[in-house]
């Protein structure tokens, strides 16, 4: 039924494009190669023909015909091309439907987007780009189309939380009255941590997380953590951060912190 409906869909946009744009052999193919559901096709479509296909007045092709490109945006990822890569990246932004990481919510509301936007996820994270550009538009995907903090630390994905800018974390972690870190408490030490360990992320979401992870707001490190053990090793893991740290003033915050998670036997003279 799904399938009738994109057909039926997609042959009501090439009968537009013939009214408001010539339509070219490439455009016919693609166009065609969607209609039959054919996402082998965008593995193997050559940079040329996607370019010719894509191009429109104005806006993008995947803005004009909406999210039911998803699937065959997602299948050209594993495409050989750098360039085919970078022109499906482009398609991936949606420009005309989502302007940042917060309109995305709303349309994760139907079960049939955030599936796609899943198997996106999935895909995005286990792409790797040697190509600059085609580097920093994947990052830049990665970021519209991410983890909230609180699903991130819910599935333990330190590679999500890796990826959020400053703002985005500072946004994130205020849409809980206690802090979305306050709120999950211990479970969100050991993510948190090793996000910091990855070399993307800045220095100010890192010293954003080292501020967030002395809960101040609920009780301190004492009311998250009981066992001595625990602290101990939570506290060896965050020296151990240190010590890789390149930055002086994020590896003084890291020492600062790992003495707070040390437990009180250990600290006193």
């Amino acid at each position: 039924m799904k399938k009738n409906i994109l057909i039926g869909f997609l042959i009501f946009f090439g009968l537009l494009f013939t009214i408001t744009e010539a339509i070219s052999p490439e455009k016919k193919e693609v166009i065609q190669a969607i209609k039959e559901n054919r996402l082998e096709y965008f593995k193997t479509v050559k940079p040329n023909t996607l370019s010719l296909a894509f191009k429109t007045k104005s806006g993008t092709f995947s803005g004009k015909v909406g999210f039911s490109m998803l699937p065959f945006l997602i299948s050209g990822l594993d495409n050989p091309e750098l360039e085919a890569r970078k022109i499906f990246y482009l398609e991936l932004l949606f420009p005309e439907k989502l302007k940042d990481r917060k309109s995305l919510d709303e349309f994760l509301q139907d079960p049939e987007f955030k599936s796609n936007v899943n198997a996106l996820r999935e895909k995005l994270f286990s792409l790797e780009e040697k190509d600059i550009a085609a580097s920093e538009l994947r990052t830049k995907l990665i970021r519209l189309y991410n983890f909230s903090l609180r699903e991130a630390i819910n599935k333990r994905n330190f590679v999500s939380i890796s990826y959020f800018d400053a703002q985005q974390f500072k946004e994130e972690n205020s849409k809980h009255e206690k802090t979305i870190i306050g709120r999950f408490g211990k479970t969100a030490i050991k993510p948190l941590i090793k996000a910091m360990n990855e070399d993307r992320m800045d220095k100010e979401t890192k010293l954003q997380i080292i501020e967030a992870l002395q809960f101040k707001n609920t009780g301190g490190i004492s009311s998250v953590i009981k066992k001595d053990t625990t602290r101990l090793k939570r506290a060896e893991d965050i020296y151990l951060l240190a010590d890789k740290e390149k930055d002086l003033e994020v590896q003084k915050k890291l020492v600062e912190l790992a003495e707070v998670y040390m437990p009180n036997d250990l600290t006193q003279p």
